[in-house]
């Protein structure tokens, strides 16, 4: 069963909490530039747009990387970065679609779903994050589309 991490921009209220979180659960500090979830604001227009790993099907990272350092765990679906085999060349930053692979020091770094239990849901007050099973986006997609026809 492959979960991931999904975001609602609509409900996002560029608040940070996860990114903080995120950063203090992986890296043990509070620095917004070390958090494996970024939030892009728009600020003219009061606009967020948090993103993370897709965990892809088929990861361009993992093809990229050249020192077999990128993963992608069968049972759990996670892409995941060895840190001992990462060397910074920053191919994999490059090769990702979404821009979810980020630099701390000398290692790339990206969301490993905090084992199972990401924090950045946890802390997200306005439930913009969610945790769910990958074959269930679409389901909850669908509903909250007949969820807007019936308030309309």
């Amino acid at each position: 069963m492959v979960k991931v991490v999904t975001v609602d921009k609509a409900k996002c209220r560029g608040c940070f909490s996860c990114m903080l979180a995120c950063a203090t659960r992986n890296e043990g500090v509070g620095d917004l530039n070390m958090s494996r979830i970024m939030i892009t604001p728009f600020w003219p227009k009061a606009f967020f747009v948090p993103t993370v790993c897709q965990q892809c099907a088929k990861p361009n990272c993992v093809s990229a990387c050249r020192m077999d350092a990128i993963t992608k765990n069968a049972e759990t679906g996670v892409v995941e970065i060895d840190k001992d085999k990462c060397v910074g060349c920053k191919l994999c930053l490059a090769e990702c679609p979404f821009g979810n692979i980020t630099m701390v020091g000398d290692t790339a770094v990206k969301c490993n779903v905090c084992e199972g239990d990401p924090t950045c849901v946890k802390v997200c007050q306005w439930k913009a994050l969610t945790y769910i099973e990958a074959d269930k986006i679409g389901a909850n997609k669908r509903l909250e589309g007949a969820l807007k026809l019936l308030e309309s």
